[in-house]
C-alpha cells in the first residue's frame, strides 16, 4: 500500500472529496495501515460500500475543441 500511495501521479485534479494525490503521498505512512485494513475487509467480506460505486463524470473540453466550436 505504501508503494501504491507514494507512486500516485502528481499534478492531477482532486476528486469529489477535494483530496489530491499529493495529500495521499504526503500522509502515506499514516494512511497505509488503515487503508490496508479497509481494503482487506472489503476483499474478505466481498462487500464494497455503495458510495464507492457512484461516480461523477465531468467533461472538460480541450482548448482546441472550444476554438473550433466558436468558428
Amino acid at each position: 500500500m505504501d508503494m501504491v500511495l507514494r507512486h500516485l501521479p502528481s499534478g492531477k485534479s482532486h476528486g469529489c472529496d477535494g483530496l489530491t494525490n499529493e495529500v495521499f503521498k504526503h500522509y502515506a505512512s499514516i494512511l497505509e495501515g488503515p487503508l490496508t485494513l479497509m481494503f482487506q475487509h472489503c476483499w474478505n467480506s466481498s462487500y464494497m460500500p455503495r458510495v464507492w460505486k457512484i461516480t461523477l463524470i465531468k467533461l472538460i473540453p480541450k482548448v482546441t475543441l472550444l476554438e473550433s466550436f466558436n468558428q
